[in-house]
């Protein structure tokens, strides 16, 4: 909860230095010099709730994932302005998933 609510402005200061983008950081310099890791989803979701939300987690992706491919290949010949924008969403999908 944390995480999510940490980079609001004023609601996510209390929250700062619970959240885990602070913990990554502060465990890689030893110090708050600056705060510009970024915490691997990974290992957000193991921060958060173990390796149970690991599992969950990317299992919410890879459904995520499944529907937006069967979506574009069942509209690839229907409708290929919708099938793009599938692609689209299945390209950036990926891109989560990988980096």
């Amino acid at each position: 909860m944390a995480s999510l609510l940490d980079p609001i402005p004023i609601v996510g200061k209390a929250f700062r230095e619970q959240s885990g983008p602070f913990v990554y950081n502060l465990a890689i310099h030893d110090s708050m010099i600056a705060q510009d890791q970024v915490i691997p989803v990974a290992g957000e979701l193991y921060f958060n709730g173990g390796f149970l939300w690991v599992v969950l987690g990317y299992f919410v992706f890879g459904a995520i994932y499944h529907w937006l491919d069967a979506v574009f290949k069942k509209y690839i010949i229907i409708n290929p302005v919708l099938a793009a924008s599938f692609f689209t969403f299945h390209y950036c999908s990926m891109l989560l998933l990988y980096c």
